[in-house]
């Protein structure tokens, strides 16, 4: 069973960045890069659980393979959450509204608690 104080840290970690993702593509569908259709939450939901299976494949399987097809996958994803007709600096405009800068800082502060917390139950 997973320790009470990790559980809840976990969880602060992945609805901050669930939060993140979702205030992102907010961003992106008023500046109407993103489909009007698609739900934020949701979205947000699906990516951190994307992202985290794929790391815990790729943990599983050490095959640095695993991550190259889920990025290429999660990639394919986004690419279809586009507006019809975006120029190419608007193709980008999901990392720019927030989505690699929230990704990347709170993957790092999760990797980094979920780690120490590993290695105190050892």
């Amino acid at each position: 069973m997973i320790d009470a104080g990790f559980r809840v840290r976990t969880t602060q970690v992945f609805q901050t960045w669930r939060e993140a993702y979702r205030s992102a593509l907010t961003r992106a569908q008023q500046r109407r890069i993103v489909l009007a259709t698609v739900d934020p939450s949701d979205v947000a939901h699906l990516l951190v659980a994307q992202i985290e299976g794929t790391l815990s494949l790729a943990r599983n399987t050490q095959d640095p393979q695993t991550l190259t097809t889920g990025a290429r996958a999660l990639r394919s994803y986004l690419a279809s959450l586009r507006a019809p007709g975006q120029s190419a600096p608007q193709k980008r405009a999901l990392c720019v509204a927030g989505i690699r800068h929230s990704y990347m800082n709170s993957r790092h502060s999760y990797s980094v608690r979920r780690s120490a917390s590993m290695r105190e139950r050892v």
